[in-house]
């Protein structure tokens, strides 16, 4: 698992995954609070399983509001079945202030 950072989400911010891995069977992006390292309860989540003869990716997009709160919650990558190689994509969060 990959920690990306902190973020502090408000009600309205856009959230918008693409990410894709070259190798590994599963891939999963999401946030999870603060301490919560064992991802017990994960928000705004995706998760994909390789289908043979496609690639691996997780691509969604969000709009945080209820029943989720604004606070600061903890951006991750992980692994769900393999090991990833060759991740890349992006992550955007737009404040709803500027949306």
């Amino acid at each position: 698992m990959v920690w990306l950072g902190d973020f502090n989400l408000d009600i309205g911010d856009q959230i918008r995954y693409d990410i894709s891995a070259e190798t590994g069977n599963g891939l999963q992006v999401g946030f999870a609070r603060p301490g919560d390292e064992a991802l017990q309860v994960v928000y705004y989540s995706v998760k994909n399983l390789r289908q043979q003869g496609s690639p691996l990716q997780c691509a969604a997009a969000f709009t945080f509001g209820p029943p989720t709160e604004s606070g600061t919650y903890c951006l991750f990558l992980r692994s769900v079945d393999g090991t990833l190689g060759n991740v890349q994509g992006s992550v955007s969060i737009t404040s709803a202030d500027a949306a």
